[in-house]
């Protein structure tokens, strides 16, 4: 069985190929969609055979355009990463081969130990940070094992100033005003973003700092997001979940093409 493979459903707006080394993560994100799966561990464990396979399969790819994302079952940046360093290997496979490769991570600045392996990536790299609040207490209450807010913003200001390629995930949203400030506060030096909504979590339930739970909020917040992004002239894609909950809003061709992004 391959380790890169097509992801499917809402993973697939992400990348047209993806690659979970490890299984299972440490940052104890409350709205997971993973927690529930069997694989997931805490610590993240490797995969069987991870290297074999990871070079058997960037073989493979060698010479073609199709983007891999690292990853969807775990943070390439987690805890283990930086004692096991799995995705500098992985990486250095990847290089080899001039595999289009994206990296999202909540490890913030845990990253900045491969910068120089980014760079060598040139044009065939990008790396990104998953940013869902903009204070420590609201992401320590959510995601209480991930880097807070202001060392994922300096992650993406430190690979900007070095001339790596990077973006933003905006998913999942929880509070949207704060969803719209990290606009306002990256916008300089994120390249790109990327946003979706928050599915499969009850906020209602788990709302200690009340924020907006409005039906119609997430209406309200494509017209927001969209109209900032624009304003700055910032490359994006709006996910479709977040797309259908105003099936009628005027969105761009690539602002809906969830391959425009890609790094080839």
């Amino acid at each position: 069985m391959k380790i890169i493979y097509t992801p499917g459903g809402r993973a697939r707006e992400y990348s047209p190929l993806a690659l979970n080394y490890y299984l299972g993560c440490n940052h104890g994100c409350d709205y997971c969609f993973n927690k529930m799966r069997t694989f997931f561990t805490n610590p993240p464990h490797l995969v069987k055979n991870w290297q074999k396979k990871v070079a058997a399969d960037a073989a493979t790819l060698a010479g073609k355009h199709d983007q891999v994302l690292l990853s969807f079952c775990s943070d390439p940046y987690c805890t283990a990463e930086m004692t096991q360093h799995i995705t500098r290997q992985v990486l250095e496979i990847f290089l080899q081969h001039r595999i289009p490769t994206a990296v999202l991570t909540k490890g913030g600045l845990n990253c900045m130990k491969d910068l120089e392996l980014f760079q060598a990536f040139g044009k065939k790299i990008k790396i990104g940070a998953t940013l869902t609040c903009t204070n420590k207490t609201h992401s320590l209450y959510y995601e209480p094992g991930a880097a807070e807010p202001a060392d994922r913003f300096e992650m993406l200001k430190v690979l900007h100033d070095n001339g790596v390629r990077n973006w933003a995930s905006i998913e999942p949203p929880i509070d949207l005003q704060q969803a719209l400030d990290i606009i306002d506060i990256t916008h300089e030096y994120v390249d790109e973003y990327k946003v979706g909504k928050l599915n499969g979590y009850d906020l209602a339930k788990n709302n200690p700092f009340n924020y907006n739970t409005h039906p119609n909020r997430w209406i309200n917040f494509l017209h927001d997001v969209v109209a900032k992004l624009r304003s700055y002239n910032k490359k994006f894609y709006i996910k479709q979940d977040l797309r259908n909950c105003d099936p009628t809003f005027k969105l761009t061709k690539n602002e809906k093409n969830h391959d425009y992004l890609n790094v080839r």
